[in-house]
């Protein structure tokens, strides 16, 4: 009898201290992607998003009139959507329309949200856009519509 009262009394105080399905409103409120629905179909155009963490980035100068190129390299640590697997090391390059920074590894450590179409070993040309800075909110985003997440 007192294991049955256990059992009702932490459901009432997990119920009590918030323990609920979260709330699309809330979670996406104020996000870049919209609402939920939004956010869904946007994020559904892509075939890979997953979370990197850099261990390497450079610039690249290609001379006045072009783009300056910013190398990445990094590491999955998690992912959302797609085949790419924790541990896997990814390549990526951005080009930027200003000169390109002298400084190399500034961002060594940063975790950086990856939406893309490929998978494939060599370096993978991303937009504005196609990534992002990690954010807890849009993790929390994320989550909440590809709730199956590689574990590992």
């Amino acid at each position: 009898m007192h294991k049955l009262w256990a059992i009702t009394a932490a459901g009432f105080l997990a119920i009590s201290a918030g323990c609920r399905s979260p709330d699309s409103g809330v979670i996406f409120s104020g996000s870049i992607f919209g609402d939920a629905k939004e956010a869904k179909s946007h994020l559904d155009a892509y075939k890979q998003i997953f979370l990197v963490c850099i261990y390497e980035d450079h610039w690249e100068d290609r001379g006045p009139h072009e783009y300056s190129l910013h190398h990445f390299k990094g590491t999955v640590v998690r992912t959302y959507k797609g085949n790419w697997m924790v541990s896997e090391k990814i390549a990526f390059v951005h080009g930027v329309d200003a000169p390109a920074l002298t400084t190399s590894n500034a961002h060594v450590g940063s975790l950086i949200f990856v939406f893309t179409d490929e998978h494939k070993e060599g370096e993978i040309g991303l937009d504005a856009g196609d990534f992002l800075g990690y954010d807890t909110q849009l993790e929390r985003q994320i989550r909440f519509l590809f709730p199956k997440q590689e574990k590992g």
